[in-house]
């Protein structure tokens, strides 16, 4: 070998007066250290990312704050999957409930797009949040992937240009007018009340109200009304598409079929993990902004 005949040769001419000197100790080590560095390298998995290693296999993505917002969340992952056991995930509050941090929050079990999943929970400004939110902001760590849950286009309250919507009543379809009566589908059955009116084919409700599509377990409480066929919300909401578990709290209401917005608001495409905070509502597929 090239080293070790150098390293001979250095020790050789180093002690052939009899005298080992410091140049030719320093040689020699060198020539060692090099021999003993020239084996195999070990990669080290990054934490989460090793389905054998049950030790790595729990990742936080954290808490994270804006001068709008309060967000803490985390997530874990075992073997590729959502464990059965959480080590910090074992809250039990529903999305809307109050909370301090991600562990009062239930957590939510996201699948990746691979086929690999994940669990996750999310507090936002001290509100539990929806599997949109948790899943959304810890999908680029366990998926690779971003959250892509958005909608290619966005519905306008009144009209739609530009692939936005803005204003402050309703689309898809949907009914609004000022404090007179909305006339819209429905049935006997359900049309009663001393703000409606059965015509024998059509029901009138008083305005002002938005009446957009929805089903008869989602139109109930304060402020809606069932009509048999529509869901009359007080006002002059935007009602856009979303899902119900990310299209609540306040002002915010789910129909069955659009989420409503009280407030005069512009919806666009994007993502749960960034559409949210003061001035933000995450519909469950648009981001409406005041």
């Amino acid at each position: 070998m090239t080293i070790r005949s150098r390293w001979l040769s250095s020790l050789s001419s180093s002690t052939s007066t009899g005298v080992l000197s410091s140049t030719g100790i320093a040689s020699a080590l060198g020539a060692l250290l090099l021999v003993a560095c020239s084996g195999g390298s070990t990669t080290i998995p990054e934490s989460g990312s090793s389905p054998n290693d049950p030790g790595a296999a729990s990742s936080s993505s954290g808490s994270g704050s804006s001068s709008s917002s309060n967000v803490s969340s985390s997530a874990e992952q075992l073997n590729g999957g959502c464990p059965s056991n959480p080590e910090k995930l074992v809250g039990d509050g529903q999305p809307g409930a109050s909370c301090s941090t991600y562990a009062d929050c239930k957590p939510t079990c996201c699948d990746c797009s691979s086929g690999s999943s994940y669990l996750a929970a999310a507090c936002v400004d001290g509100i539990c949040g929806g599997a949109e939110v948790a899943c959304g902001r810890a999908r680029k760590a366990f998926c690779g992937e971003d959250d892509s849950s958005g909608a290619d286009g966005s519905s306008s309250g009144g009209s739609s240009s530009g692939g936005s919507s803005s204003g402050g009543s309703s689309s898809g379809g949907s009914s609004s007018g000022g404090s007179g009566k909305v006339c819209v589908d429905g049935t006997s059955s359900s049309c009663y009340g001393s703000k409606m009116d059965w015509t024998g084919s059509k029901c009138c409700v008083d305005g002002p109200v938005t009446c957009v599509e929805g089903t008869s377990s989602s139109c109930y409480g304060s402020g809606v009304q069932w009509t048999g066929a529509r869901c009359c919300v007080a006002g002059n909401p935007t009602c856009v598409d979303g899902t119900s578990s990310s299209c609540y709290g306040v002002d915010m209401k789910w129909t069955g079929g659009k989420c409503c917005v009280d407030a005069a608001v512009q919806c666009v495409p994007g993502t749960s993990s960034s559409c949210y905070g003061v001035g933000k509502y995450w519909t469950g597929a648009l981001c409406c902004l005041k």
